[in-house]
């Protein structure tokens, strides 16, 4: 909430809200907005002002934006879709930390000089921001957490072999905590 409230409190944007994605169905909900936001926002997702938008910025991971031209319909998952309209720019920037996608924040505006390139950036600078936090959040929640996950990989014969066959997976131990003089998690 505060960070929609902040965008549409400083930045002029008329309209701000963050949905979290369902990455089976591919459904978006929204779950936080701020300022003067078009019908529908808040309530089901389908039709939205500025959908196909919306959903190139989820599937490239890139800030995409849009001003009172049509959308492109190639980002719509839907096979009966249509050339859709919009009437205000609109802006959908992915919130990511390392590859993973939180979540999508979009902001709305009747400003016909508005995301160029300068502003494209500062906004991927943000989605950089909040998705930074949101994993260091996680990271947090995780470190304080009483629950742990404890993984064996076992991998049957790996040395029985003269020469390994090459694989195409590896495994990348990022940080390890010490509970013992030598037993680590």
């Amino acid at each position: 909430a505060t960070v929609c409230a902040a965008l549409v409190e400083t930045t002029g944007y008329d309209c701000a809200w963050i949905g979290d994605i369902d990455g089976q169905t591919g459904s978006i909900s929204v779950t936080t907005s701020a300022g003067r936001c078009p019908a529908g926002v808040g309530d089901e997702f389908e039709g939205m002002l500025g959908e196909t938008t919306i959903r190139q910025a989820i599937w490239t991971h890139e800030v995409q934006t849009t001003a009172t031209t049509a959308e492109d319909p190639a980002f719509d998952w839907r096979a009966e879709s249509e050339q859709a309209y919009t009437e205000r720019a609109v802006a959908a920037v992915p919130i990511t930390r390392g590859g993973t996608l939180y979540s999508v924040c979009c902001v709305y505006t009747d400003r016909s000089t508005a995301f160029g390139s300068d502003e494209r950036a500062i906004l991927s600078q943000l989605g950089a921001v909040v998705g930074h936090a949101i994993a260091a959040s996680e990271r947090t929640q995780a470190l304080m957490s009483d629950e742990l996950i404890e993984v064996d990989l076992q991998i049957p014969a790996l040395f029985a072999q003269p020469t390994p066959s090459p694989t195409d997976w590896a495994v990348d131990i990022t940080q390890t905590i010490a509970v013992s003089d030598d037993e680590y998690i």
